[in-house]
């Protein structure tokens, strides 16, 4: 009935954030291996990782997103698998790591490597990986619903509500709302990983100090992504609606969740991540009578909070800045959560009185800031020490 609209996910995102996830994984397989531990185990890092971060930074998981993901993770344990024995020969017989993991056909082929060794490690590597990545993909393409399924408000024994009681707030992704936040992030996370490869390819044989800054550059990436966490989490939350109800709590309402329970929409909310500004008018009318219908059974259950809706009771704004409100609330009785708000929802103020949002967030030049300078002392670092 809606084939106009399209997946809200963000497929190049998705790509970015998946790659990503595999270096974590190919840095874990060749560390643990070193170590003299079996490294087939960090498949399953490999494949949880691979596909969560298509997930996190795409916004959702996909069956497009799942094949590219899959196709990835092979790709990206073949030459993990590979790096690990390459690493294992240089220290064994004092040649270059990338000298080794060129000439890694020839060598097996010429028994300088034991065949059935290496690719049965191979297979192990991809048999723990599919172990990791199969429970991934399918939690992601149901969507992860958990909780109880939601009832009408006529069930829960009251009126269905109009929507006319509340307000509600909508990030206007279309529009570009958080695209320079995005830009921002990805260029920071990647650009260790891009001068790593660049000093990789420079030259026939890399020397051992080139070989280092090249990997310190890399780990700066994994850094940088740990210090993007809370904007990862704005990420994941800039398709979720702010509902105002009207004795002034504020709810945050899953789209995507909520279309499963109370069907809105024709488009297949299991699998691609819904958002306000992808529904035509009159769905989101019945989308908004449906959040009713959501809050409404929530309050008459005791304020416990569903899957789809979450209030946002006893709101404290823990710190602000140009990008996010870090907020404590309680979700229920007895319970206390963190959540990121992003200032992409326009006319939203958390407080009485306060500035609201003005619906599209800026550049982050600190995070490229600290990228270019975590990628320099890395890659500085790595070359000093080698």
């Amino acid at each position: 009935m809606n084939e106009r609209q399209h997946s809200g996910e963000n497929f190049i995102a998705g790509a970015v954030g998946a790659f990503l996830g595999s270096l974590i994984g190919v840095v874990c397989i060749v560390i643990v291996g070193q170590l003299g531990y079996v490294a087939s185990i960090s498949g399953l890092v490999m494949g949880v990782c691979a596909l969560k971060g298509y997930e996190k930074l795409g916004g959702g998981l996909s069956k497009k997103g799942a094949v590219v993901s899959i196709l990835l993770i092979l790709f990206m344990t073949y030459l993990a698998n590979r790096l690990d024995w390459a690493v294992s020969l240089a220290a064994a017989v004092d040649v270059d790591v990338f000298a080794a993991f060129r000439a890694m056909e020839m060598l097996v082929a010429e028994g300088l490597i034991e065949g059935g060794a290496y690719w049965g490690n191979l297979v192990l590597l991809y048999i723990f990986t599919l172990v990791g990545a199969v429970p991934a993909v399918i939690g992601g393409l149901k969507g992860d619903v958990k909780g109880e399924p939601l009832h009408h408000a006529e069930e829960a024994g009251e009126s269905a509500p109009d929507g006319s009681g509340f307000e509600i707030f909508a990030a206007d992704i279309r529009g570009g709302a958080t695209r320079r936040l995005r830009a921002s992030m990805l260029i920071s996370m990647l650009m260790g990983c891009v001068v790593g490869i660049v000093l990789l390819l420079t030259g026939s044989e890399p020397e051992i100090r080139e070989t280092a800054a090249a990997l310190g550059c890399v780990f700066s990436s994994f850094v940088l992504m740990c210090a993007a966490l809370p904007y990862v989490r704005l990420l994941q939350n800039d398709r979720k609606a702010i509902v105002r109800t009207a004795d002034g709590v504020l709810w945050q309402a899953d789209l995507t969740k909520l279309n499963l329970s109370d069907r809105f929409t024709g488009q297949n909310g299991a699998v691609s991540q819904l958002y306000w500004g992808r529904l035509r008018p009159e769905e989101q009318e019945m989308a908004r009578s449906a959040i009713g219908c959501a809050i409404a059974a929530v309050r008459q259950r005791g304020g416990s909070s569903s899957a789809a809706v979450v209030g946002l009771y006893d709101l404290q704004v823990l710190r602000e800045n140009r990008w996010y409100w870090k907020c404590s609330y309680r979700p229920a009785p007895g319970k206390t959560k963190t959540i990121y708000i992003v200032k992409a929802y326009e006319g939203l103020a958390l407080r009485p009185g306060e500035e609201p949002a003005g619906g599209v967030v800026p550049f982050h030049w600190g995070l490229l800031a600290a990228a270019v300078l975590l990628t320099a002392v890395m890659g500085g670092l790595g070359f000093a020490l080698a």
